[in-house]
């Protein structure tokens, strides 16, 4: 669930990136205020799971480096303090995300916009 709530994301912006003009504004708008309102959901979602189980969740996602005695890999950890910064960061992104929608109205940069934040 960890790395979904990532990989949404970063397929929200590879879209918004690519297709942002061909979708047009409100398009670009609402898919990237659902795909943050989603994400805002899982994360509210994993942090519910988190408080009734407890558990400590690693995703293992490669193997960088691996020396004689050494190896580095690159993994996401999801402990107490991952669960309060996604909520934090995805709550506060979901409610500017809905404020600008209406404040950037008319601005030509919104897609652009929209796709970096």
């Amino acid at each position: 669930m960890l790395l979904n709530i990532v990989i949404l994301l970063l397929c929200t912006f590879i879209v918004l990136f690519l297709l942002g003009n061909k979708i047009g504004i409100i398009g670009s708008a609402h898919l990237a205020i659902w795909s943050i309102a989603l994400s805002c959901s899982l994360a509210w979602s994993q942090f519910f799971l988190f408080l009734e189980y407890g558990d400590i969740e690693e995703c293992f996602l490669y193997t960088w480096l691996i020396s004689d005695n050494l190896k580095i890999e690159i993994s996401l950890l999801y402990d107490s303090v991952t669960a309060i910064m996604f909520l934090v960061v995805t709550t506060i992104s979901l409610f500017v995300h809905i404020y600008t929608f209406d404040y950037m109205k008319g601005d030509p940069r919104i897609i652009s916009f929209y796709a970096i934040i």
